[in-house]
């Protein structure tokens, strides 16, 4: 899915050399507090391909699960 009006960041941990490229955006609630409800992950190079959109605690997670394997 593409969302024409989010506004990517990319990861600090991204190289200039176009490899490990991950862009970053977030689908906030309307209140003034401005929550993630969905943030979305894509390639940076390929992004018309395809876009993973996690719930902030899928998210949480999945980045828990990572750690416990041994990955930053």
């Amino acid at each position: 899915m593409i969302f024409p009006d989010a506004q990517w960041k990319k990861s600090s941990y991204s190289s200039d050399k176009g490899q490990e490229c991950l862009e970053a955006s977030a689908t906030v609630t309307n209140d003034a507090h401005l929550r993630p409800v969905i943030v979305h992950f894509r390639d940076s190079v390929n992004r018309e391909r395809c876009t993973l959109s996690l719930r902030p605690d899928e998210w949480v997670a999945l980045l828990q699960a990572c750690r416990s394997l041994g990955n930053p």
